[in-house]
């Protein structure tokens, strides 16, 4: 498949509606993409539709939730081949890259926006794992794919983007989760809230109501998250045996080293 005159290969979202998908789309076209996109719901528009749309893209990149991500590899894989490049978003990536080279045995990218639907410009950064057929070439197209839009990209490899992720997002999420679910049990006591916990309220809330679904599904399907949580645990028992000053003073230089 050759590229567009302007160099850069056609694009196909799939799960395009989604609030992601959405605005990597509207990005992607501004940036220059020639941009084409498909539902995540594996009936919209029929096989001839989604046979139609991804013949003539090069880049396919998977904008849909990792619960739903096998059913959608059933439905796009028959219609891929040599010419395409396979890549996801999802915020887990070694469960996603096996399954992705099991049902496609072309070209994987595994790609992780570390950002939401609406990010500041300092915010945009994105994970990038090489799948196992994947040659310089196919890397270098994903990497461009991203910094076209203003993205700053780094590679890894998915078990330590499992192992960042489930510090930064599943283990932050879950300690969140017990916190507040320990407030829920003492209602009687929210006039003691201080304005410092407001806040921390405040940064919770949307993880906790709107993507509560989202942060379940991708850490239950986190290898490294059971040893992180284990950790953890640890930890609070350290701290309920007459630990936390101790526990604090690490805490503490970390977040003073932190930039």
């Amino acid at each position: 498949m050759s590229l567009p005159p302007e160099g850069f290969p056609a694009l196909c979202i799939v799960g395009s509606a989604g609030r992601m998908g959405a605005m990597l789309a509207r990005r992607f076209a501004l940036a220059g993409y020639p941009v084409s996109g498909l539902e995540a719901a594996p009936e919209e528009g029929g096989p001839e539709r989604t046979a139609r749309v991804l013949a003539r893209s090069r880049l396919v990149l998977l904008c849909v939730p990792v619960f739903s991500l096998e059913e959608v590899l059933g439905v796009i894989a028959p219609h891929l081949g040599r010419e395409h490049i396979l890549l996801d978003i999802t915020s887990v990536k070694t469960l996603p890259l096996r399954w992705m080279e099991a049902a496609f045995p072309g070209r994987v990218v595994g790609a992780h926006p570390l950002f939401g639907p609406a990010p500041e410009p300092e915010e945009m950064r994105v994970a990038l794992v090489r799948g196992g057929r994947a040659e310089a070439e196919a890397c270098r197209e994903a990497e461009l794919l991203f910094q076209r839009i203003g993205c700053a990209t780094f590679w890894t490899t998915a078990q330590l983007h499992d192992l960042g992720v489930g510090l930064a997002q599943s283990l932050n999420f879950t300690a969140s989760a017990a916190f507040f679910c320990a407030l829920a049990r003492h209602r009687d006591l929210e006039l003691f809230l201080t304005p410092s916990l407001r806040r921390h309220l405040e940064a919770a809330r949307k993880h906790l109501t709107v993507d509560r679904d989202m942060f379940c599904a991708f850490t239950a399907v986190n290898p490294e998250y059971p040893g992180l949580l284990k950790q953890y645990s640890s930890i609070l028992e350290d701290a309920a045996a007459g630990g936390l000053e101790r526990i604090a003073a690490e805490a503490a230089l970390w977040c003073e080293a932190v930039p």
